[in-house]
């Protein structure tokens, strides 16, 4: 957390520039092959590790393409990924992004369409200090064409703001930035009221984030510095140079400690759809 005290100038600069020198300049150089998703080899872990140091997400790749809920969990757990998000359309924390899904409530759900996604940070609707810290994202069978992901490190965005404006990072920080209305059906609360800020720091003084393009159910504050802050992050979003795209191809798959992303549009092929497994996690990631 001491490389983001808005008062130590000197601690960021040092952080800044290391930051800029070593985020990655392709998905390649990203990228980790993995032999056992059940148990990784020790150089895997140094591997994965100073990948997330550099980005806080990493792309891998493992021998066994086709994982199910049990063995993504098990693929969690060299992470020391354990408590799970269980969400509405979650099985035990593992969401089947596909429109083969037999859940119809899915349907009404944009990730599970073949429909593209705004830049998002997922579970940015969760109830309060209950967000979601780290993201398994898994490709069993990609799509005929489309479903590409754009990602980004938030600390870069963090970056830009303070760079700009010091003001909008503390603007970003305050305990409501936005509220999100509870989410009912049938009469029944699912979900409650959320509010909270865009930026954090975890328990291991990570920065992360929260945050969400799409405009319907949800009420943004009318501060002027955070509207303002807002703006930029837009106008950062469609021109940065460290945004990389990616489509996942059959047993690989991101681990993030929660970044910024979206997806294009995709095809499918009707005999075998696209398939990919999310798992979502309160936990920070440790290695």
């Amino acid at each position: 957390m001491l490389n983001f005290e808005l008062d130590d100038d000197i601690a960021y600069q040092r952080w800044r520039s290391e930051k800029l020198q070593n985020y990655p300049s392709n998905v390649a150089s990203n990228l980790v092959t993995i032999d056992n998703h059940s148990e990784l080899l020790a150089d895997e872990k140094v591997a994965i590790k100073s990948r997330l140091d550099a980005a806080n997400w990493v792309v891998y790749e493992l021998s066994d393409t086709q994982l199910n809920k049990n063995s993504l969990h098990q693929f969690a757990q060299q992470f020391a990924l354990s408590q799970f998000d269980n969400h509405t359309c979650a099985d035990e924390g593992v969401s089947e992004i596909s429109t083969a899904s037999p859940d119809a409530e899915k349907g009404g759900f944009i990730p599970y369409t073949r429909r593209p996604l705004k830049w998002h940070t997922d579970g940015y609707y969760r109830p309060d200090k209950q967000w979601v810290s780290s993201i398994i994202l898994h490709c069993n069978r990609p799509g005929t064409r489309g479903g590409v992901n754009q990602i980004v490190d938030p600390e870069l965005l963090y970056i830009h703001l303070r760079d700009i404006n010091p003001d909008y990072i503390r603007a970003l920080m305050a305990d409501d930035c936005f509220q999100i209305p509870a989410y009912e059906k049938e009469g029944k609360a699912l979900r409650d009221i959320s509010h909270g800020p865009v930026f954090w720091f975890n328990e291991q003084g990570q920065l992360q984030m929260r945050y969400t393009q799409r405009t319907k159910h949800i009420a943004w504050s009318q501060d002027e510095l955070l509207q303002e802050a807002m703006a930029v992050i837009s106008n950062w979003l469609n021109e940065s140079k460290n945004i990389h795209s990616i489509k996942l191809s059959a047993g690989q798959g991101i681990l993030s400690r929660n970044v910024l992303h979206n997806r294009t549009a995709f095809e499918d092929n009707t005999e075998q759809p696209r398939q990919l497994l999310r798992a979502r996690y309160l936990d920070a990631i440790v290695l």
